[in-house]
């Protein structure tokens, strides 16, 4: 089984397993045979619907299995505070669920580093891009790196930092793009110089442990 941890639209590619992303701005429906994860992404907090509302009815359902993405951007328009009190909030609720978080990160490693001590459930940073020192510095504080399409570019951070990073703390992706989960799998075994029978199954461990589903 492939396992795509994070993406916005479902893909009925047979083998593939995937957690989609729900827009809180339109009806929530669950299929029977998807996983989900939901949450307020920081470039769309508004104070004016109840956000947090919403997310507190719904991440109890066994199809929501992660509270994501929410997290911190520096570069988008959301007041940093604001995107603060709201990261902070969720952060509770994931706690209470027992649900691992996966987090949108730009520019403000530093300060999700310092919010890790305020969880004890697993997170994952989606769509990785950086370098191996901070790569090591974010899995020294129990994080999970999940890798998109960046590591097909070998001129990428990822590309060049994904071969000093244990296989116990990644995870795939595709997030809005229409690349193929597999191919992300059969670069990162390229990338290890292994098999990718022995990506697919460590993957599969950690999707297991973090997500505590079959």
């Amino acid at each position: 089984m492939y396992y795509n941890i994070h993406c916005h639209k479902s893909d009925t590619t047979s083998g593939v397993s995937e957690v989609i992303n729900l827009d809180l701005y339109n009806k929530i429906q669950l299929k029977k045979n998807e996983h989900y994860s939901i949450g307020i992404h920081p470039w769309y907090i508004n104070s004016n619907i109840n956000q947090l509302d919403i997310i507190e009815k719904n991440i109890s359902s066994d199809k929501i299995i992660a509270l994501g993405e929410i997290g911190l951007d520096k570069k988008c328009t959301t007041p940093f505070p604001t995107q603060l009190i709201f990261f902070d909030e969720q952060i509770k609720i994931a706690e209470s669920a027992g649900k691992p978080i996966i987090i949108h990160c730009v520019k403000a490693y530093q300060e999700i580093i310092q919010h890790r001590k305020n969880s004890s459930v697993p997170w994952i940073i989606h769509g990785f891009n950086g370098t191996a020192e901070l790569a090591n510095q974010l899995i020294s504080k129990n994080i999970y790196l999940s890798f998109g399409k960046t590591l097909l570019n070998k001129n990428s951070k990822s590309y060049k930092s994904f071969l000093h990073i244990p296989l116990e703390s990644i995870f795939f992706e595709t997030d809005i793009y229409d690349t193929d989960i597999r191919e992300i799998y059969k670069q990162a075994a390229k990338l290890k110089n292994i098999s990718i029978d022995n990506i697919i199954k460590q993957i599969e461990i950690n999707f297991k442990k973090v997500f505590k589903v079959e």
